[in-house]
């Protein structure tokens, strides 16, 4: 399973990377670290056993408690070892406070899991295809643009990485973002079953056009149909 946080242990390159981005976001982040703790201090033996079972010399993964804390599980030698991810905030006197990661709120919380897929969309060796379900969940829209355009401006025709995304923000519905044929609609037929219907399909759909007005009038067919 793809685990984003991995990226965040030390020596990493996506580590440095990660914190010479987050300042900028106006998300009261200055940088992340970790700090090692007791895997059995935070989990059952029954599972801690489960995860040595499962995970390889080498191999990291992300456990993710109800409370919203974040924790990297790493096997080294034989061993397991688990690290708590913390973020700091610079204070008006320029000292650090830090804080637990649950105590974020939702939205910065979401950006930080997805600073590392979009670091490595970015870079010139990935070959990967990224899905991601309501990419919009608990961002401002402008965040959600910022990291959008972030990976389009890294794109080329020598890139070999794409994102397939979900959302609900009709900000992003903006040809000067988006060719016609990259942006999708899900219609639900009177049977229930979803078909996705790509912009470009439509007919009078022009460059000039002003797809989100059309969409927005209930046009191009995705929009609720409430008759409370």
């Amino acid at each position: 399973r793809f685990a984003p946080l991995e990226y965040m242990t030390r020596g990493h390159p996506f580590h440095t990377s990660t914190n010479e981005v987050l300042p900028g976001l106006d998300l009261g982040v200055s940088r992340l670290d970790t700090e090692e703790v007791r895997l059995e201090s935070i989990l059952s033996e029954e599972l801690v056993a489960g995860i040595q079972r499962t995970l390889k010399a080498g191999q990291s993964g992300t456990i993710k408690l109800g409370d919203g804390s974040r924790y990297i599980v790493t096997r080294q030698n034989g061993n397991l070892k688990a690290h708590k991810l913390i973020a700091y905030h610079r204070r008006s006197n320029w000292l650090e406070a830090w804080f637990e990661f649950h105590d974020l709120s939702d939205g910065a919380r979401r950006i930080i899991d997805l600073l590392p897929t979009f670091l490595d969309l970015a870079s010139s060796r990935c070959n990967k295809t990224y899905v991601i379900d309501e990419f919009d969940r608990s961002l401002h829209p402008i965040l959600t643009r910022w990291l959008l355009e972030y990976f389009l401006d890294q794109s080329s025709q020598q890139t070999r990485s794409q994102l397939l995304f979900s959302t609900n923000d009709v900000q992003l519905i903006d040809q000067s973002l988006f060719r016609r044929d990259e942006m999708w609609v899900t219609e639900t037929d009177t049977d229930g079953a979803s078909q996705l219907i790509s912009f470009s399909e439509y007919r009078g759909v022009h460059k000039d056009n002003d797809i989100r007005k059309s969409y927005l009038q209930g046009r191009l067919g995705g929009i609720p149909r409430i008759f409370a």
